[in-house]
């Protein structure tokens, strides 16, 4: 079964083939050169390795960070922050599941304020996160 994430991402993926069909049609549109089949496959292939990674895609958002900048040092100086996410991070407040270094997937709450995922100290306590899944519904 298909979730609504990968959903949207399929969705985007056909729509981007779609518009880059469109614009190499028009280019032929005034030539004598016949538009066909192989120019729609050109682009299927030139987005393939956008599709694998929705396929694969699973859900889980590896947490990376970085150094502050020299910016981010003078903004932060009064606070113990030392490094900072550099991956996609949830909306504040928003509960999610977490994967510890020790393998465990866990519950918690992220909190833009503090730059924290709730009962963790650091980026080495965790290794990825994902938004929770939706429930079951009856169809």
């Amino acid at each position: 079964m298909i979730n609504k994430l990968k959903e949207q991402a399929l969705d985007k993926w056909f729509n981007n083939i779609n518009t880059d069909i469109q614009q190499e049609s028009f280019k032929f549109q005034d030539s004598c050169i016949p538009f066909g089949a192989g120019l729609g496959i050109g682009v299927i292939c030139k987005h393939f390795e956008e599709l694998q990674e929705i396929v694969d895609d699973d859900g889980w958002i590896e947490i990376k960070t970085r150094p502050l900048t020299y910016d981010e040092k003078l903004s932060y100086q009064h606070q113990d922050i030392i490094w900072m996410y550099d991956c996609e991070l949830p909306d504040d407040g928003q509960e999610v599941l977490v994967t510890t270094s020790s393998g465990d997937v866990e519950k918690t709450f992220y909190h833009t304020e503090y730059f924290v995922f709730e009962d963790y100290e650091g980026p080495d306590d965790l290794l990825a996160w994902r938004p929770l899944p939706e429930g079951f519904k009856r169809k």
